[in-house]
């Protein structure tokens, strides 16, 4: 399931120094994907949230984003925003720090 663009300023020090972005897939069962659907701006909002927060203290000048911790938090977000396990894995395609 297509999550889509999500772009993230990293702030450090009160300021917005750089942001992330990357294309993001829902690996979703078929008898899961409406109430994913239904969900998506709330899903929306976590991710956001948790990356802000996470960016914020992990990333580092000429370190790439850290893509197998990404994708653990956001597994993790979606199961408790949805409030169960609902999305089973999330993709990371073509991350980005500018």
């Amino acid at each position: 399931m297509d999550f889509g663009l999500l772009i993230v300023p990293v702030i450090q020090d009160r300021e917005v120094k750089k942001q992330a972005e990357m294309i993001v897939r829902l690996a979703v069962d078929a008898k899961d994907k409406e109430i994913v659907a239904k969900n998506l701006p709330r899903l929306q909002n976590a991710y956001l949230a948790e990356m802000i927060s996470f960016l914020g203290v992990t990333v580092k000048d000429g370190q790439p984003l850290d893509v197998p911790a990404i994708r653990r938090r956001l597994v993790l977000s979606a199961e408790k925003t949805l409030e169960g396990p609902y999305v089973k894995d999330v993709v990371i395609e073509n991350p980005n720090l500018k």
